[in-house]
């Protein structure tokens, strides 16, 4: 603009100079008193300076005219790409906006204070909340509690300082109504222009569903299928744990007597039924503590995770026999199962799992041959020995 200014004063200024000159010839003619010979002397001078003022302004006005036409061509093609800019930076913002909403993991945006600048759809409705703006300022301990928030905003402050991403963490929070909620999240720093961190992105996705297949897959790995008591693998695991710790400990080796007749008399299908009662009513008598697993066919251990004294699992065997003297209910009939059980203590008669549970078993069998229904300890057996 201004240089369109400046180029139409430089024309109106050559215009009002000829002009000028032309108004002076005529009142040089009149002051003459018409004396011609003077006039286009004056003419004749002057008009060869006025035709050459006009083709100097003639050229500099195409000259001014012509770097016009260049800026008007570039500010058209500098609003074009502005316009173009402005449409290309909608058309991301909405697809950004399409992607996110439609995702179906929560998707977040924090400043560096760790507050709520941008949340989508699924996050809202996860929470509950009537619009995303409600999410806006706020922390996760505004919205997720004290315990869970402090936590979070660790790992966030953390992520923001390094700019090193967090990609897959699980984490776990207590609902409301007493389940749990497994998440697997990934956090990314976001930086401006400058290189500066300016906040983070967090995509968080529930894996409840993966969570439950994994607990049952670990579950179907330490426990019997049939009675769903532990197996030899997680009892193994719990004597090496007090082993470890020096804990005083019993284990009681138990056979079912008789368990064969059982299978024969009413069939291998009434047989598991009497084991999945006896595994209940072992784990009747004995501590919260203590451990029942079944290790294989009818065998069954109960360890004591602690005892004071050896007469302390005489008395947990001693209250097995009794409990087992009644009949187990099987609706249409009934049976009596009765048990053989050898102890083992730890430290006493060894100081590893597997010779604990191989001195158990033999303690075992020591009660079988004297008549079964009954307990013996290892040290009996170790007496006898010794003895012969």
């Amino acid at each position: 603009m201004k240089h369109l200014i400046s180029q139409r004063a430089n024309l109106f200024f050559f215009m009002g100079a000829a002009a000028s000159v032309v108004l002076f010839s005529i009142g040089l003619l009149c002051q003459t008193g018409g004396n011609w010979r003077a006039w286009l002397w004056f003419v004749s001078g002057t008009g060869l300076g006025v035709t050459f003022l006009f083709i100097l302004a003639a050229q500099k006005y195409k000259k001014r005219m012509a770097q016009i036409n260049e800026y008007e061509r570039e500010l058209t093609q500098l609003r074009y790409l502005y316009e173009q800019s402005q449409r290309d930076y909608d058309i991301e913002h909405r697809f950004f906006n399409i992607l996110i909403d439609n995702v179906a993991d929560s998707i977040y945006i924090k400043d560096r204070s760790c507050r709520m600048i941008r949340i989508n759809r699924k996050m809202m409705q996860d929470l509950g909340l009537p619009s995303m703006e409600e999410a806006i300022g706020k922390t996760d301990k505004d919205m997720f509690g004290e315990e869970f928030g402090r936590q979070t905003m660790a790992v966030d402050l953390e992520i923001m300082e390094s700019g090193r991403p967090v990609i897959g963490q699980i984490e776990s929070r207590n609902l409301p109504d007493g389940h749990t909620n497994w998440t697997s999240t990934s956090k990314v720093a976001i930086h401006n222009d400058a290189g500066e961190i300016i906040g983070l992105i967090g995509i968080t996705r529930e894996i409840n569903d993966l969570k439950q297949a994994e607990l049952n897959l670990r579950f179907l790995a330490t426990h019997d299928n049939l009675t769903q008591l532990p197996n030899r693998t997680l009892l193994n695991d719990r004597l090496e744990r007090a082993i470890f710790h020096n804990h005083r400990a019993a284990i009681l080796f138990i056979d079912l007597d008789g368990f064969k007749r059982i299978n024969d008399e009413h069939g291998h299908n009434n047989g598991d039924r009497v084991l999945m009662k006896v595994a209940d009513r072992l784990k009747t008598c004995v501590r919260t503590s203590d451990s029942t697993a079944r290790i294989g066919g009818d065998e069954f251990i109960v360890f004591l995770e602690t005892i004071t004294l050896s007469e302390d699992a005489a008395i947990v065997a001693q209250k097995l026999l009794d409990t087992f003297g009644d009949p187990l209910e099987l609706g249409e009939f009934q049976v009596v199962v009765n048990l053989s059980i050898g102890i083992s203590i730890f430290p006493e008669n060894g100081g590893s799992t597997e010779t604990l549970i191989q001195r158990a078993d033999a303690a075992m069998y020591l009660a079988k041959t004297r008549g079964k229904n009954q307990f013996a300890f290892y040290s009996e057996l170790r007496n006898e020995l010794s003895e012969e």
